[in-house]
């Protein structure tokens, strides 16, 4: 039997980069709970070139820390 309809998902980070040591892979429909789990961000690259990346919940965390970090320090940056 085929079964249609699944999207893939896969962190775009290196599989070092997650505690087990393998970046995860998902097949999923979009009606499925665990796609809240998988977040797309767009940033700027230190080129100035704009880009999208695809990170799993382990890698979302860490991504949303180093990102309030920054937002903080250039609030302060302006307030200065």
């Amino acid at each position: 039997m085929i079964e249609e309809g699944y999207k893939r998902y896969a962190c775009d980070r290196r599989d070092e980069d997650h505690a087990d040591g393998k970046k995860p892979v998902e097949y999923m429909r979009d009606e499925d709970k665990r796609v809240g789990d998988w977040h797309v961000v767009v940033w700027v690259d230190v080129n100035g070139v704009q880009r999208k990346s695809t990170l799993c919940e382990e890698c979302w965390k860490k991504w949303e820390s180093i990102s309030y970090d920054q937002r903080e320090e250039t609030q302060k940056f302006m307030d200065d």
